[in-house]
């Protein structure tokens, strides 16, 4: 439960410093989408970890988490159709373990831990992590340029 909570931490402290450099390239939808990501990051991880509720409301904020994160960092780069389509099938490719972990949980019910459904959530964290790593590297580059 302790490592719950720190992850919980590191996701809303994570949702909550990408405001910043959102705010200055002045990005609205972007800057009211992570709000809404940072709200529901601080929502209290003893309601979602109740085992009647399942791991579904852990994927959809993960998912939007990694989402704002690898929106931010596909903003650090100029657009064209052949970016756009990478990263929109990096996107659909990043996503897949939390799809397969949710699908996972509702197909099959495991008497003892499931270890499927931590390595999926570890690994959409990691990538979250280094999207949001990148994306801040790219945008302090490009502002010292």
């Amino acid at each position: 439960m302790e490592f719950i909570l720190i992850c919980n931490f590191l996701l809303s402290a994570t949702a909550a410093f990408l405001l910043v450099p959102a705010f200055t390239k002045k990005h609205t939808l972007h800057v009211a989408l992570l709000s809404f990501l940072f709200l529901l990051s601080i929502v209290p991880t003893f309601l979602l970890a109740n085992p009647h509720i399942g791991v579904l409301p852990w994927a959809i904020r993960d998912g939007l988490l990694l989402f704002a994160a690898f929106l931010f960092f596909c903003l650090t780069f100029t657009s064209n159709k052949w970016k756009t389509l990478l990263f929109f099938l990096l996107f659909l490719l990043s996503i897949a373990p939390l799809s397969y972990v949710v699908y996972d949980d509702f197909t099959h019910t495991y008497i003892d831990a499931n270890i499927g459904l931590g390595l999926g959530f570890l690994l959409t964290w990691l990538l979250t992590a280094l999207y949001n790593i990148l994306a801040i590297l790219r945008f302090f580059r490009q502002k010292s340029q």
